[in-house]
């Protein structure tokens, strides 16, 4: 496709009517598609109890008043987008970060912590149950503790120091003291606790749901000794090891293979985000529920495959002869659309071998129509499974 062709497709790519947009939504352009990837992320999320919450930026460059610098990111200028993913990465639940929320129910909260209540407000409302959220201290607060509780859910994070209301834990330079693995912790009215331990550096916990024990052994590396030590590590910190890393996980599929395209509209990198989060939900739904998963660029690869194929227009051949009829293995075995066309000229069937004038309409293939042997040769030709074939009624 020629540059100015693409150009001129993009600029009147549109997902919401420019007419009757939302002056209080920054994001009023991209809403209709945001609320309707939210839904069909949130309706497929696999059955697990763990999420975790975190920010994730898109690369932006240009002037708009959501652009925001974070400083230590792999993407240090873009939009911020609030993301909810499972431990693996499957994002069920998105949204973008555009300053003060008017239409905030939990604002008492914080902007972090109603990040959070508000996606638990839509995970339960099509997915109710009890669940264990993990968050960095940016969310945690002991309010959100309680408030996650009274809903009935665990939550654990990381905690600054003047969110916790001065527990007598030990000092950051006391314990920096001791051992490595040493760590000190304290229980309130409500059930929350608060552990800090020393690691490479001291780190604060705070959780609602696991505690202390049991202990468990890890491997880290000592400059002193010049060879890796155990340590001991309490159980809620092996939780929120186990279950933060899933949004940063989808960052970097959806950062391999990002489109590099430079658009001048403010809208064009939050767009082809929300098409990058889509195929990576997908691809995971694939690894999770089909026999033989496949890495992601291949799967990239089969998906735009297919919709050229089944929107596209062939290219002219370069050279003289019958043009490749090879279609994706996609388009050939998804059992929609496979007409019967009869053809100007006798070919061969591409089963059986015998003479034939009649083709697929979609997959191309020729194929030997007869009513004896359309059973053996299009069963084998279009569906892959055994055992499942289609009806004659339905190549008709």
């Amino acid at each position: 496709m020629r540059r100015d062709r693409f150009e001129t497709i993009f600029s009147n790519l549109h997902v919401a009517d420019n007419a009757n947009l939302d002056p209080l939504d920054k994001f009023a352009k991209l809403r209709p598609l945001i609320n309707k990837l939210n839904e069909l992320c949130m309706k497929f999320v696999p059955n697990e109890t763990h999420f975790s919450i975190d920010e994730s930026m898109v690369p932006y460059f240009g002037r708009h008043g959501c652009k925001q610098f974070i400083r230590g990111k792999p993407i240090r200028f873009g939009y911020k987008f609030w993301c909810a993913a499972t431990r693996l990465g499957y994002i069920c639940w998105f949204e973008p970060y555009q300053g003060k929320n008017l239409a905030n129910k939990y604002e008492e909260y914080g902007v972090g912590a109603s990040v959070v209540l508000r996606f638990t407000d839509a995970l339960t409302e099509q997915h109710p149950g009890q669940y264990h959220f993990v968050f960095d201290n940016f969310f945690t607060s002991i309010a959100l503790l309680d408030k996650l509780g009274s809903m009935g859910h665990q939550a654990t994070g990381t905690v600054r120091k003047g969110r916790i209301d001065k527990p007598p834990l030990q000092s950051d330079v006391a314990l920096k003291k001791m051992e490595r693995g040493s760590f000190d912790y304290r229980v309130d009215g409500k059930g929350n606790i608060v552990c800090r331990w020393h690691d490479n550096s001291v780190v604060t916990v705070a959780s609602s749901g696991p505690g202390v024990n049991p202990l468990c052994l890890v491997n880290r590396y000592s400059q002193e000794q010049k060879k890796k030590i155990q340590v001991l590590q309490p159980n809620m910190i092996k939780v929120y090891n186990q279950f933060m890393g899933g949004v940063d996980r989808a960052d970097e599929n959806i950062d391999k293979y990002r489109a590099s395209i430079r658009g001048k509209k403010w809208y064009s990198s939050p767009l082809l985000f929300c098409f990058e989060l889509a195929l990576q939900n997908a691809w995971q739904l694939h690894k999770t529920y089909d026999a033989k998963p496949m890495d992601l660029l291949e799967f990239l690869r089969r998906v735009k495959c297919h919709y050229l194929e089944t929107h596209g227009h062939p290219a002219e051949p370069g050279r003289k002869g019958k043009p490749s009829q090879k279609r994706n293995i996609d388009s050939r075995y998804d059992g929609i659309n496979h007409t019967i066309v009869k053809q100007g000229k006798q070919t061969r069937c591409v089963q059986c071998h015998k003479n034939t004038t009649f083709r697929c309409g979609k997959s191309l293939l020729e194929f030997h129509w007869d009513r004896r042997s359309v059973v053996v040769c299009v069963r084998q030709l279009l569906n892959p499974y055994s055992g499942v074939g289609y009806s004659n009624d339905a190549l008709y």
